[in-house]
């Protein structure tokens, strides 16, 4: 799962600083407070944060 959104960030800004089109990026995470964390981390970056459970999508 996903978590806070930390990996998802990271990979952002690696392309960023390295000039490589960010691919899409769809995070998901089962636990509400760590999507929260993500959505608060990440909502400005473009990346589409699902809270649910990979067995059930």
């Amino acid at each position: 799962m996903a978590g806070d959104g930390n990996l998802s960030h990271r990979m952002i800004n690696y392309c960023s600083r390295h000039q490589i089109n960010t691919p899409s990026i769809t995070l998901l995470e089962y636990s509400s407070v760590q999507t929260q964390l993500a959505q608060a981390s990440l909502d400005a970056e473009g990346v589409s944060i699902v809270n649910g459970d990979v067995l059930y999508y």
